[in-house]
């Protein structure tokens, strides 16, 4: 799609837009041109010859910042409405391409508005992601914390050992980099956590969780992991390993975990083997299976992630990895939609899901959760996602 601004300010935004319907108008044109006039907004659309008006009023703003978002705000509604009433589809999430939908939520709440109405009346959301985000908002509710006195520590592992096929993370093969290299991170690691320690006590900050993150943080030797955690210590909160990959963890490293932390992530992403294979991880399902049954029995509360939209899956697939997912019951079980990242080797799309299958799986998940008693808590959204979806 050929797409011009007059005002540089607005192009991302709206290429966000662009970007949900990219697939129905490769081949179009659109010019868009922005004016404000005192109280009155236009943006003018002009879709392969054809001009479009929408006028706004708002009062302007003696905030610059958020006047440029009001203005960003209209630009982007007014091409979603075209390209929307062009393509004749339905986008669940309307208008809204911002990576926290539940936080805007909230922001509206709190000011006193309507919330929900705002949402499908201004950004053309549907009712069942608005009642998603509420459900949230309200789960959400008494975990806000506005004291600045409450913190988070996050600790990042970048290696694995290999790259998965759609991931875009900044981590390398930890096989494939020198052991010096290696050894000389988590040196630094242990420096920067002494410090962070250090920080911490010297303000008198309460940490609310640790979070110990990756790459695949399982993925370095038992004797690094021993380093790290005597460093971080034993710490009375909500604390996550995210061990990830089942051929990254052993009974020892699942041990040393379970000494100073309370939760663990062990993904499969699919229980289908062909999937693993095509998707670039060296592991079964059986061999998840192995890992999650050690974790549960050290009484870990574990996270277990899935993926909808992996290579070639069909929605019949994704149904056979809820099943055997819901057998096990783990704890918490974060749905992923599968995002195309320009680091990744899914930039190409060749070979990946359909499109439609996927906005089904979305669906089936949480039906599928909601049924066997998960409730949701948390939701986040990124750019280039199948089906501009959650």
């Amino acid at each position: 799609m050929n797409f011009s601004t007059n005002n540089e300010k607005l192009k991302k935004e709206m290429e966000d837009v662009i970007r949900i319907f990219e697939e129905e108008f490769l081949q179009n044109e659109i010019v868009h041109t922005f004016f404000q006039d005192e109280s009155i907004i236009t943006n003018q659309i002009e879709f392969d010859g054809e001009i479009f008006k929408f006028e706004e009023k708002e009062e302007k703003s003696d905030d610059y910042l958020e006047e440029v978002r009001v203005a960003k705000r209209y630009a982007k509604i007014s091409l979603f409405k075209i390209l929307k009433e062009k393509s004749k589809r339905e986008v669940a999430w309307g208008a809204l391409t911002g990576i926290r939908p539940v936080k805007l939520y909230r922001s509206m709440a709190e000011k006193g508005g309507n919330a929900a109405e705002t949402f499908e009346k201004l950004f053309m959301v549907s009712k069942e992601k608005i009642s998603l985000v509420d459900k949230i908002f309200n789960v959400q509710k008494p975990l806000y914390s506005k004291n600045a006195m409450d913190i988070n520590l996050y600790v990042g592992i970048p290696f694995c050992l290999s790259r998965c096929y759609y991931c875009s993370f900044i981590s390398e093969n930890i096989n494939k980099v020198s052991p010096l290299l290696v050894e000389s991170y988590m040196d630094t690691l242990v420096k920067d956590i002494e410090n962070a320690k250090a920080t911490i006590d010297k303000n008198g900050y309460s940490l609310r969780s640790v979070y110990i993150g990756g790459g695949t943080p399982s993925s370095i030797s038992l004797s690094q992991m021993k380093k790290m955690f005597l460093t971080i210590g034993k710490v009375d909160c909500e604390y996550t390993f995210e061990g990830g990959r089942a051929d990254t963890l052993d009974i020892e490293k699942l041990k040393l975990a379970r000494e100073y932390t309370n939760r663990i992530s062990v993904n499969p992403q699919t229980a289908n083997d062909k999937t693993l294979e095509r998707i670039g991880r060296s592991h079964t399902f059986d061999d998840f299976m192995r890992i999650y049954e050690m974790a549960k029995n050290l009484k870990f509360d574990i996270n277990s992630d899935l993926i909808c939209g992996l290579s070639k899956e069909t929605l019949k697939d994704f149904m056979y990895t809820m099943e055997k997912m819901m057998q096990i019951s783990p704890d918490n079980v974060t749905i992923h939609t599968l995002c195309l990242k320009g680091g990744s080797k899914y930039k190409e799309k060749d070979g990946l899901s359909d499109f439609y299958d996927v906005v089904d799986m979305v669906n089936f998940a949480y039906s599928t959760l909601e049924k066997n008693g998960y409730n949701p808590y948390y939701l986040y959204r990124q750019k280039n996602t199948i089906g501009n979806l959650e």
